[in-house]
């Protein structure tokens, strides 16, 4: 699996629609994701004390769009890209991420199993 995280209303704004698509899709050409274990790197990095944060568990199998691992900005580390308008049958999860009150995350507990 792979896992995005979005603002909750964010993915609420997008409705029924059969496909999402995040502002980051027309900014920089793809949708950013994380491996589970990338996970709270990401979150600390760009969401740090945000409390309106859903992850999406998206099955690689069922994404349409191409998936590339690729090196973030100055990373050595490869993150998996979504190039293309995630199709929502792809979501298999959607997990609330809450953040402590120092600001970093902890793992969902439907994640962590």
């Amino acid at each position: 699996m792979i896992y995005h995280i979005v603002p909750r209303g964010e993915w609420q704004s997008q409705g029924d629609q059969m496909v999402y698509t995040p502002k980051s899709l027309g900014d920089e050409g793809f949708i950013h994701c994380s491996e589970l274990k990338q996970l709270l790197g990401s979150a600390s990095r760009y969401y740090k004390g945000r409390t309106d944060l859903l992850v999406l568990t998206v099955d690689p199998n069922r994404v349409i769009p191409t998936i590339v691992f690729e090196n973030a900005r100055e990373g050595e580390e490869p993150f998996p890209h979504i190039y293309g308008p995630l199709n929502r049958n792809a979501v298999v999860g959607i997990h609330p991420l809450q953040a402590r009150p120092d600001g970093e995350f902890t793992l969902p507990e439907t994640l962590a199993g």
